[in-house]
């Protein structure tokens, strides 16, 4: 459905954010909002620049709340195939105004095998927010292996070897 507004947004969320501000400072504000199958905006550059201001918003009010908080980006919706109708980079384009509101970036990074863990496009996927955003911190919030592709063995050396390899990356 439609996202709530920002003032309904931030009464719905700043109890549980005042439970958890002693333990957590870092919230990320929503998840995948360029996802239709998650609530809120959509895949469109009208639903990212809806997006941009929405967040902008929301996020004015949550500091106003709780100045200590970090209020973070959300991860988006990787785009996974060679041609797709959408993508999150280009989304990310259209919202530099929140990302830069922002305390930090949240990134998605999907993979099936090691060559696509280690792949930009993929498992790396942070690499092309850091191009982007060379000064925002960068939390990496899911990272997968694909079932589909693997047993759960290899899916679990998979995550062994990720660590790491995206370790290496400040």
């Amino acid at each position: 459905g439609e996202p709530l507004t920002p003032a309904a947004f931030v009464n719905a969320h700043a109890p549980r954010i005042a439970q958890l501000l002693p333990y957590c400072q870092d919230f990320q504000v929503l998840n995948e909002p360029n996802y239709p199958g998650e609530p809120g905006f959509g895949p469109t550059a009208d639903d990212a620049r809806r997006f941009n201001a929405w967040f902008v918003e929301t996020h004015a009010r949550l500091k106003a709340l709780f100045p200590g908080a970090r209020f973070g980006f959300p991860g988006l919706s990787p785009a996974l195939e060679p041609n797709p109708t959408r993508t999150d980079l280009d989304w990310l384009a259209y919202c530099r105004e929140a990302v830069a509101a922002a305390a930090w970036l949240g990134c998605h990074c999907y993979f099936w095998d090691e060559g696509a863990m280690v792949d930009e496009r993929f498992g790396h996927h942070f690499i092309q927010y850091r191009r982007m955003f060379p000064t925002k911190n960068i939390h990496v919030l899911e990272f997968n292996c694909d079932p589909n592709f693997n047993p759960l063995w290899q899916m679990a050396d998979l995550y062994a070897r990720f660590y790491p390899a995206a370790a290496r990356f400040p």
